[in-house]
């Protein structure tokens, strides 16, 4: 199971996400406009994109759980693309 540590900003308009992945500890991007698109609301910056991402985290543990796995939980970006395929 994917657990949500925290989500904050990373200076380069996406959100960096710390969780744990069975217990092991992992860390990835996610863009902003992935968040929206994936959610379907109305863009209205950073901190309202990661209090919706926190709020609907349990929605994205299906899609966010196989890249984690596949890229070894570090250090990569999901787009809207790979969320919404």
């Amino acid at each position: 199971m994917l657990e949500l540590i925290d989500a904050r900003p990373d200076g380069h308009h996406e959100i960096m996400v710390h969780a744990k992945l069975n217990n092991v500890p992992v860390h990835f991007h996610i863009s902003v406009n992935a968040v929206d698109d994936f959610l379907r609301i109305e863009q209205r910056g950073i901190e309202n994109s990661i209090a919706e991402l926190t709020r609907h985290w349990e929605r994205f543990i299906p899609r966010v759980e196989g890249f984690v796995t596949r890229h070894g939980g570090h250090d990569f970006l999901l787009t809207t693309e790979m969320l919404n395929p």
